[in-house]
């Protein structure tokens, strides 16, 4: 899910490139931990309340086609409900990859 976000190799990479001394594995550990802060702040940006956000996404996709149905010529409601459609269509995704993920523990 990380992976496929446009931004993700970047904060990798800005957060990898640090320059440690000491030994490989003492590096390592020092890399690891300075990303830790990024992709918390990563993850909360684009990937917190995934459920919310496809409500008010697919709430937004309605309301732009109700509008254009009221409107077939308004070029701007056009391309606003063609931006529009495109969102929703990922955020099911996301979802679906997140609420398989989750840890499952029994009793």
């Amino acid at each position: 899910m990380w992976v496929d976000h446009p931004d993700f190799t970047t904060t990798v990479e800005h957060g990898w490139n640090l320059n440690v001394d000491g030994t490989p594995q003492f590096s390592l550990c020092r890399k690891l931990k300075a990303l830790k802060g990024p992709l918390k702040a990563f993850n909360n940006l684009y990937f917190s309340h995934i459920s919310v956000r496809a409500k008010e996404a697919d709430l937004a996709l309605q309301d732009a086609q109700l509008q254009l149905e009221s409107d077939p010529g308004n070029s701007v409601i056009r391309d606003c409900w063609g931006n529009l459609g495109r969102k929703p269509s990922s955020l099911p995704k996301q979802r679906g990859t997140f609420t398989t993920k989750r840890p499952r523990f029994t009793s």
